[in-house]
């Protein structure tokens, strides 16, 4: 990489990789021949122009001409100045409408997002209230079953309870003869 600075110019060199020590020499000749040109080209421009000023400066026609050319530069510099900064006005205005429609959406999408958060939050409360209602019921039907888990105990007890006293009675009526036993299995299916 080449980077020569001096007072005026300023040549930098990046984009060019140098390989080896011979073409760095002939780059930095080129480099410095290049800025010794146009050091020369703008001496000769500034002489050529300090020439001419004191060769027309005494001819008035040429002075008018000189100044109406400057004046018309002026003028056409202006008139450039000013389509710049209408054009930069428009464009600051463009840019305006744009973050005005843009935060007027987001306004709008915020607001959308809040109305979605506060119905969530109201179908959770209704689900909640659903929820505490079913639970409550689960439990009446938790009750209810246990009740009737011990009633159905009850009710295993009596029947074995009576079964024990049916075998009881048939092992009497077995002792008794074969009438007594049809009497007694009727008695038990009834």
């Amino acid at each position: 990489m080449i980077r020569i600075t001096t007072k005026w110019l300023q040549y930098d060199n990046s984009t060019e990789k140098i390989t080896d020590e011979n073409s760095y020499v002939m780059k930095l000749k080129s480099v410095k021949s290049r800025m010794r040109i146009r050091y020369s080209v703008i001496l000769i421009v500034l002489v050529l122009l300090i020439f001419l000023i004191n060769r027309t400066s005494g001819d008035a026609t040429f002075v008018q001409q000189i100044t109406f050319g400057a004046m018309l530069v002026s003028m056409i510099l202006s008139i450039f100045a000013i389509a710049v900064s209408v054009r930069r006005e428009l464009r600051a205005e463009q840019m305006n409408r744009t973050l005005e429609e843009k935060a007027s959406l987001l306004n709008q999408s915020s607001a959308r997002i809040i109305s979605a958060v506060e119905e969530a939050e109201n179908y959770t409360r209704l689900l909640r209230a659903q929820y505490e209602e079913l639970e409550s019921e689960r439990r009446a039907l938790d009750e209810e079953r246990e009740k009737l888990e011990q009633e159905r105990k009850v009710l295993k007890e009596q029947e074995e309870d009576q079964s024990s006293a049916g075998t009881s009675e048939e092992s009497e009526a077995s002792k008794e003869p074969e009438s007594g036993k049809t009497a007694v299995i009727e008695r038990n299916i009834a």
